[in-house]
Order: C-alpha cells, then sequence, then structure tokens
C-alpha cells in the first residue's frame, strides 16, 4: 500500500483519548493526576455522568523531548 502525500494531513493535530470510567474511584483519581501532569496539552470532554475522556494533543516541542 501505498502512503498518501504527505501535505494531506499536515494540518491534522494528532491526539491521545483516554475513556475514564468515573464509577471507579482510583479512575476518578488518575484522571485527576493525568490532567495535572498534561495540564495545558490537554483537555477533558464528558460522555455523561460516569464517563470522561481525557484528549492529550501530540505534536508538542515538550512530547517530541521526551
Amino acid at each position: 500500500m501505498t502512503a498518501p502525500p504527505h501535505q494531506v494531513y499536515s494540518n491534522r493535530a494528532k491526539a491521545i483519548w483516554v475513556l475514564y470510567d468515573l464509577r471507579d474511584p482510583k479512575a476518578c483519581q488518575h484522571l485527576h493526576e493525568q490532567r495535572a501532569v498534561w495540564q495545558e496539552l490537554s483537555n477533558l470532554a464528558a460522555l455523561g455522568p460516569d464517563h470522561m475522556i481525557l484528549i492529550i494533543w501530540l505534536g508538542s516541542t515538550l512530547l517530541e523531548a521526551a
């Protein structure tokens, strides 16, 4: 299979999405810890009262240095 030209994806942001089931107290604690670690490189999205997604944006110089 041939890869598409690089310019097709040049403006797309890459991210990792992590789904948390907040009915587990350990998951809730882990979500808060990870949000504190990633700070401005992350965002939260709700999927209802018991589920959250932590979105971590890739492509940052902070991540490239790690």
